[in-house]
């Protein structure tokens, strides 16, 4: 399998946990993914941003930031990999990252890009569930 680091990282990722064999060798070969990598103190991504990709923190560790309403305090506490970065404001309403995201140390990150995301839930319904699941994680925490 010539996808083997790729696919390492992706059977830790709570978005293909529970796919087979088979499904994540297509995953590898039909999905467009995208990379980054961020130094130190770089920012991942920045509150009230535009949130384009579903994006995985896979190896790392981050600060996030979370603004009160009234600006009067800001939350911060430090997240390692594997993560998924505010995955329930990819789609709705408001599509916008609602914190603020910086590197403490070199961070890789996989994207996938909104359609890619679409596609995925299309073709494959672990996938779809894993996805609902963690957005509904995130609905009833919040609440």
């Amino acid at each position: 399998m010539q996808h083997m680091p790729l696919y390492a990282k992706l059977i830790e990722l709570p978005m293909f946990q529970g796919m087979s064999t088979d499904d994540l060798v297509a995953v590898l070969g039909q999905t467009r993914f995208d990379f980054a990598q961020k130094k130190a103190e770089e920012t991942i991504a920045k509150a009230g941003n535009e949130c384009t990709h579903l994006c995985f923190l896979l190896n790392g560790k981050m600060q996030v930031a979370s603004q009160a309403d009234d600006n009067s305090y800001t939350f911060i506490e430090e997240i390692d990999a594997p993560y998924i970065l505010q995955p329930e404001n990819l789609f709705g309403i408001s599509p916008r990252y609602t914190r603020t995201f910086i590197a403490q140390s070199t961070c890789s990150l996989l994207l996938l890009s909104k359609s890619e995301v679409l596609r995925l839930t299309d073709d494959f319904i672990i996938f779809k569930f894993n996805l609902l699941n963690t957005i509904s994680t995130q609905a009833q925490k919040a609440a």
